[in-house]
């Protein structure tokens, strides 16, 4: 009982010269610094003290380094892991999973739209008559209506396929 009023008074101490900050804005930084911080993840999470330990005052600095230690033991991205622990410490579980959406999304969106442009480079170079029009359409299909084929397998077959098919139109 005692151990936890010092950790108490110890956080509360921690917090007493914070400046006040709604989790929207903390949500806001972290959407920025996802979406135009430049470098690697430790530049990353050196950008996050300078703004958020030592210009805003919104972290304190035993909570930062607290939230960097975990982030290096723990598996994934530091940058990310960083993010999620100090949005945990600014609104529990719903602050993690907020922070952690917001600070990745730049990602997950520019990976779509990479994926989205091969794909389209792709299908343009390859489906160049009717056949390639149905096997491309027929593997779609079946790629969107069934979980339970692999990947791997269906653009084998699709491939399977279109030698065989191209093979007879000779």
């Amino acid at each position: 009982m005692a151990t936890q009023s010092i950790e108490h008074d110890a956080h509360a101490q921690r917090r007493r010269n914070l400046q006040p900050c709604s989790l929207k804005d903390f949500l806001l930084y972290f959407l920025r610094l996802g979406t135009f911080g430049f470098g690697g993840p430790i530049a990353l999470a050196g950008y996050m003290q300078r703004d958020l330990v030592e210009g805003r005052r919104w972290v304190s600095q035993e909570d930062y380094l607290e939230g960097l230690a975990f982030s290096q033991l723990s598996p994934g991205p530091l940058a990310a892991q960083l993010a999620m622990y100090l949005g945990w410490l600014r609104a529990g579980p719903l602050g993690a999973t907020s922070v952690g959406f917001a600070f990745v999304l730049r990602v997950t969106a520019a990976a779509v739209g990479a994926i989205a442009g091969a794909a389209f480079i792709l299908a343009r170079r390859s489906i160049v008559d009717w056949p390639t029009v149905l096997i491309g359409g027929g593997t779609l299909a079946v790629l969107l209506r069934t979980k339970k084929i692999p990947e791997r397998l269906l653009i084998l077959a699709a491939g399977a396929i279109g030698v065989l098919v191209h093979s007879f139109k000779r």
